[in-house]
């Protein structure tokens, strides 16, 4: 059932077994898992089903670190969450990135790959890639030549994301959750606040407020904070009740840990004339026209929508103590980043096929923003053409590598409130992204490890950006993220580190979870919204066990058994 929270009446008390905060991929996800179980559940949405400006401006926040989007921008305020900005690509974390690392301070999740086995399944098959395989060697029809032997060694190797249509969650999922007797979703229904009994100790309410000012109270047995990794910190930290630091904060560590992955240009590669260098032919690199273009566009959108990257083998980040990575090539063009050529991108990344399109037609997953794309194009043939023009015509001089890597978990990377209120009277969340020297280090040997492979195949020299060689915490101008929040409510072992146990729940609070990427003690390379998902399944398996266990001991006897 879907509700307008905005109908509620003023001061009404709702009553449920698990109340589910977010309705983005991971808030979907779980309600989804609820279906028939037996068990009230309602999942409470900020926003409606299409974006709206005065919702979406409840995300405004002020960025003090790296530079980076603007949080409302970020940040999409409506039914699916992230899922309405992400371009679906997909790929687990690596094994090593669960494992404690000695040369990585704060690494180590409480659980390993292997536990999230069985919820990386059930996440594939949400994110439609059920049928895609996650090992590089399987696509090798697919992969272009300078991700193939010689190119790679026993250092490198290729590493291949699958693509989503991509799932736009609220559209693909709207009607099951609409046809769920058991399921109740509140639209435009914004939670303000948490709140504990005197001890603190468990989650009582959560009070929600509406933009035509109405305001109305969940109750529930379990609460499950999944509205994305700047938000989750924003709420436990406005959740003061006094002179509290906020809720799950004892310790000083909810919001901090916050990670995203940096994206951007660390080198390029002056490429050797063949003749010179007597290689083999490479498409990509020695031919014009159609055959060349399609090479050379090959490098960053293959075919049979997969992906490939440079990433460093295990043994060889174990030996040299090195972050993960990974690094794209791509050819380069003045007007790369030009608002045409980032539309004419973003189209084909949701059109990747026309199988996928019509897949999106009947999904009602259309991008969003299309208009304004398409718009863009008109606007900007010039700088379309240009690009086009150097991919068809030009043998490329100079190709580029572009990372994505994992950054080290930095207390001092949080997120934070101000005492600027939004209009539901709610504190604005302050983004303070910080990288440092080890960052860019480690990046610096990573692509070292390639150039070297590079020039003894007899591709290319690699030359380092300046910016990476210089020994301080300074990075380029250039530097984005990828919408990648992760590590504000981090999952550990100990309080004083971490936020939440190994099943995500509050250390503090028996009845309250934190799941998906803001649980990310650390983040990988990959994008985080595979297992964000899959994170959040094997939570929704715990929170259900849990509620059932109670359900069934109710009918027993008439003593209320709580979850701990």
């Amino acid at each position: 059932m879907i509700i307008d929270g905005k109908k509620i009446p003023n001061g009404e008390v709702i009553q449920a077994d698990l109340c589910i905060i977010g309705g983005g991929v991971a808030g979907i996800g779980m309600a989804l898992q609820f279906i028939d179980s037996g068990l009230e559940v309602c999942l409470l949405e900020g926003g409606d089903f299409e974006p709206n400006p005065r919702t979406q401006e409840l995300a405004n926040g002020d960025n003090l670190g790296e530079p980076y989007y603007r949080l409302d921008h970020a940040r999409p305020r409506y039914f699916g969450g992230g899922s309405n900005l992400w371009a679906g690509w997909c790929r687990p974390l690596d094994a090593i990135d669960f494992e404690k690392r000695d040369w990585i301070p704060y690494s180590g999740w409480p659980i390993s790959r292997e536990d999230l086995a069985s919820s990386y399944v059930k996440a594939q098959q949400l994110c439609e890639v059920a049928d895609k395989s996650f090992d590089a060697l399987d696509w090798s029809y697919a992969m272009p030549d300078l991700y193939q032997v010689p190119y790679v060694n026993d250092s490198i190797q290729s590493t291949v994301w699958v693509g989503s249509t991509p799932t736009k969650f609220g559209k693909r999922y709207r009607q099951a959750l609409a046809d769920a007797s058991n399921l109740r979703v509140y639209m435009n229904s914004n939670v303000t606040e948490l709140v504990t009994d005197a001890p603190g100790g468990k989650i009582t309410r959560s009070r929600v407020a509406t933009l035509n000012h109405n305001r109305y109270e969940v109750q529930a047995k379990v609460f499950v904070l999944l509205p994305g990794a700047i938000e989750a910190a924003r709420i436990l930290l406005a959740s003061k009740q006094g002179e509290r630091q906020g809720i799950g904060n004892q310790h000083d560590v909810v919001g901090r840990y916050f990670m995203e992955h940096p994206h951007v240009v660390t080198a390029k590669i002056h490429l050797y004339n063949r003749k010179q260098s007597n290689r083999a032919v490479i498409p990509a690199l020695d031919y014009r026209f159609i055959k060349g273009a399609k090479a050379r566009l090959n490098l960053e959108r293959p075919i049979d929508g997969v992906k490939f990257a440079y990433t460093i083998r295990e043994q060889t980040q174990r030996e040299k103590q090195l972050l993960n990575y990974s690094a794209h090539l791509r050819t380069v063009s003045p007007s790369r980043n030009s608002a045409g050529y980032r539309s004419l991108k973003l189209i084909v990344a949701n059109m990747r096929s026309m199988k996928s399109f019509l897949r999106q037609v009947k999904n009602g997953g259309i991008p969003d923003g299309l208009g304004t794309q398409l718009k863009n194009l008109v606007l900007n043939p010039d700088d379309v053409f240009r690009v086009l023009y150097g991919q068809v015509f030009a043998r490329p001089k100079i190709l580029e590598l572009y990372c994505q890597s994992e950054s080290v978990p930095n207390p001092d990377s949080r997120v934070m409130i101000s005492d600027q209120l939004d209009e539901l009277g709610v504190p604005r969340a302050v983004l303070d992204w910080r990288l440092s020297l080890l960052d860019k280090v480690s990046i610096r040997e990573s692509q070292k490890i390639i150039g070297e492979l590079l020039k003894q195949s007899g591709i290319g020299e690699l030359v380092t950006e300046p910016w990476v060689m210089d020994d301080d915490a300074e990075w380029d101008r250039s530097l984005i993220g990828g919408y990648h929040h992760m590590g504000t409510a981090r999952m550990g072992l100990n309080p004083k580190e971490s936020v939440v146990d190994e099943n995500c729940k509050v250390h503090s609070v028996s009845n309250l979870y934190v799941t998906s990427t803001s649980a990310f003690p650390t983040g990988g390379y990959a994008n985080p919204l595979l297992t964000g998902l899959a994170l959040t399944l094997r939570t929704a398996d715990h929170i259900k066990e849990l509620l059932t266990l109670d359900l069934e001991l109710k009918h027993q006897q008439p003593a209320e058994v709580l979850p701990s």
